[in-house]
């Protein structure tokens, strides 16, 4: 199988955002041809059992990936390679007067299988050098978003309106994720990811309390498994939206749900109608002024018969009335929240939100078979990227423009804001 052609195939699908927009991209279980990734630090899985942890493929194959996927991305703050000689791509970065950290959240993590004789408070999450970077950013004076691979607690139901919880998700294991949040909401920052092909705003918790860091989670943009968000029985403290509120999951993740764009056909796990899931695109625009950032989420469906999940958009504003450029500490909350009915106009206030932004389109395939967080289908899809900044259009605009993040959705030179890149 060639995996470079499968990869251009990708690139020519989301070309249009490509050849605009700085854009990122991560790299995902499937990507390296597995189901889950418990990594490990790198290291290979025991008898080629990825639920025991590891890589299954040779590091060989695994680097070539990287390098083809993330080779463009801004260099790692930490560059030494894991076990096997498996490198990494972990790094933070300012751009358009926002501070972006894009995470391996998959790379670090011990298996749930365990390593005897450790206990859960000691295993991996995104392991010592990538925590350090959390810990840096709350030196950041401006925006903070945080780009990862999965959701950081497993935000779903089963078909009889369960609240799951699976360690393929970003909330295993639960000590790490949890120093992770506080250092996020520590920065003020957002979290930006895919995987679970189910579009959701969520609120996580630490130590019992609903005052974590928002976390915005893209649709896939061609997958046929489907995920929802669906509890049998009404939630506590619920927004204005249905499915929505406070609910614990199976690894004792504490969160929020704000607001869940779910398919509008449920229930059905394995669907071959592309126009049928969840299959969509997001975005994020981040807007800062000089007591004020701004961080608004969107997901709007898009689909060859013009039906699929309808419209999430949200906005979360941080505000500071010392007058800095960012202040965490005093960060408000409930954001506004709705959905919007299937075609309206989402960029009717661009102009309004311009600055940098990341999208966050995801094309990861279904899961493969497995234990835990495995469903079915095959991999037909590729992993995640973000895009940051705002598109220009050949060279019409100043370099120094699109450095500072002053165009707006469509590339045109927008109005300079207050506080818009590095503090003034």
């Amino acid at each position: 199988m060639d995996c470079f052609y499968r990869y251009l195939q990708w690139l020519w699908a989301v070309r249009e955002i490509t050849r605009n927009v700085a854009s990122l991209v991560l790299v995902d279980d499937h990507d390296v041809f597995q189901g889950n990734i418990w990594g490990e630090g790198g290291l290979p899985a025991a008898g080629g059992n990825q639920y025991l942890g590891g890589y299954v493929n040779s590091p060989d194959w695994v680097n070539l990936v990287q390098r083809v996927q993330c080779g463009h991305n801004p260099d790692p703050v930490d560059p030494e390679p894991v076990a096997q000689g498996i490198t990494v791509y972990f790094t933070r970065f300012d751009y358009g007067g926002v501070t972006f950290a894009l995470l391996e959240d998959r790379k670090f993590k011990t298996s749930p299988d365990g390593i005897p004789g450790v206990p859960v408070s000691d295993y991996q999450f995104l392991g010592p050098r990538q925590e350090a970077m959390l810990d840096s950013l709350s030196g950041s004076t401006n925006p903070v978003v945080v780009v990862t691979q999965t959701m950081f607690a497993c935000v779903e139901t089963d078909r009889d309106g369960v609240v799951a919880g699976t360690e393929d998700s970003g909330g295993w294991p639960k000590p790490g994720r949890d120093r992770a949040l506080s250092s996020i909401k520590a920065a003020g920052g957002v979290l930006l990811s895919g995987d679970t092909h189910l579009a959701a705003l969520v609120r996580h918790g630490i130590d019992d309390a609903v005052d974590g860091p928002v976390q915005f989670c893209g649709p896939a943009v061609s997958a046929s498994y489907q995920r929802w968000f669906q509890p049998a029985d009404p939630l506590p403290d619920p927004t204005a939206e249905p499915f929505t509120g406070r609910a614990v999951n199976g690894l004792g993740n504490d969160y929020r749900v704000l607001a869940v764009a779910n398919p509008r056909r449920t229930q059905g796990q394995v669907l071959a109608d592309a126009g049928a899931p969840a299959s969509d695109s997001g975005m994020t625009r981040a807007r800062a002024t000089a007591c004020r950032s701004s961080i608004r989420p969107s997901v709007r469906s898009v689909s060859p018969r013009g039906h699929g999940t309808p419209t999430l958009t949200a906005r979360t504003h941080y505000h500071c009335p010392a007058g800095r450029t960012h202040c965490p500490s005093t960060w408000s909350e409930p954001p506004s929240v709705r959905l919007a009915p299937d075609g309206a106009d989402w960029r009717r206030s661009r102009r309004d939100d311009a600055g940098a932004g990341g999208a966050a389109p995801t094309s990861e395939s279904s899961d493969l078979p497995g234990r835990r967080g495995g469903g079915h289908g095959r991999d037909r899809g590729r992993g995640s990227a973000g895009a940051v900044g705002d598109p220009g259009r050949g060279n019409a605009q100043s370099a120094a423009a699109r450095r500072e993040g002053l165009l707006d959705g469509s590339g045109v030179l927008a109005e300079p804001h207050p506080g818009l890149g590095p503090a003034r």
